[in-house]
């Protein structure tokens, strides 16, 4: 089920808001905003794709994206449990801060930049008001902290340079990235199509890519992954041939000692089933 956004964020006379969203398997529909969107992984991975860019964007932790505002986009996901912060900014304080810096926000792409020491300095600031009572000028230091936080992501995204990364970086990115995916999923039956989608590259570009990077075909990597957790569960006390099979994403206890025995893994000693 798709994450429900609106169109509009800010309040009548408000120049910024920022929103914190935590749901596990995050995706959203095609949508734009009235106002522009900072978007910030707090953990895990966003996937951006955007009417202006040719492919979707990769937004890790400590990187922010930017999206004009009137933009369609679709985010999701790429790597859970995801976190991220989505600061909304009205137009006109845009244009003001624009008018202060002497310089205006590139509005015919979608960027990426690394997150600066000030702008997390900015971010720890607002978390510290999570935890304060709703109370006395607590509202007022919410608008303060997301005019800051706006004002922040503006300046550095008018005056730095976007991230680039070449293409042999990116492509070991990009295999760092499937592994943790394929580690974080392990207990689930992992279909090469939905890896290769979840990512959006082709089956035979990510087989291809996977073995240059990694040295191994990708069934060799998720079968040596269950081989290696499926050893260290079944070393833990109260622990069944079953329920490891089932940890690992494998429903077969033979399929699981055939694989100790392909790797020349001593089977560990468990209670029977």
């Amino acid at each position: 089920m798709s994450y429900e956004t609106t169109r509009s964020h800010l309040l009548p006379g408000a120049a910024a808001k920022f929103c914190y969203v935590d749901t596990a398997d995050y995706e959203t529909d095609w949508h734009a905003h009235d106002q522009y969107m900072f978007i910030l992984p707090r953990s895990g991975d966003l996937s951006i794709s955007t009417e202006i860019s040719k492919a979707p964007l990769q937004v890790a932790r400590a990187q922010y994206a930017l999206v004009p505002s009137g933009i369609y986009h679709s985010t999701k996901a790429s790597l859970c449990p995801q976190a991220h912060l989505s600061v909304y900014v009205d137009g006109d304080f845009v244009k003001y801060c624009e008018g202060q810096a002497g310089r205006s926000i590139a509005q015919d792409k979608a960027l990426i930049w690394s997150v600066p020491t000030r702008l997390r300095a900015a971010i720890a600031c607002r978390d510290a008001l999570d935890g304060m009572a709703r109370q006395g000028l607590v509202q007022y230091c919410d608008d303060l902290a997301g005019r800051l936080l706006a004002a922040l992501c503006i300046e550095h995204s008018i005056f730095a340079d976007s991230v680039t990364v070449a293409t042999g970086a990116r492509r070991t990115l990009l295999i760092e990235r499937i592994q943790a995916f394929i580690e974080a999923r392990l207990d689930e039956k992992i279909e090469i199509d939905g890896v290769a989608a979840e990512f959006g590259i082709s089956r035979r570009h990510l087989t291809r890519v996977f073995r240059e990077e990694s040295g191994v075909s990708i069934v060799e990597f998720i079968n040596r992954l269950r081989v290696k957790r499926a050893a260290v569960l079944l070393s833990s006390p109260g622990s069944t041939v079953l329920s490891v099979c089932l940890a690992v994403g494998l429903e077969s206890p033979s399929y699981l000692a055939k694989l100790f025995a392909k790797y020349g893994v001593q089977h560990p000693r468990a209670p029977r089933i």
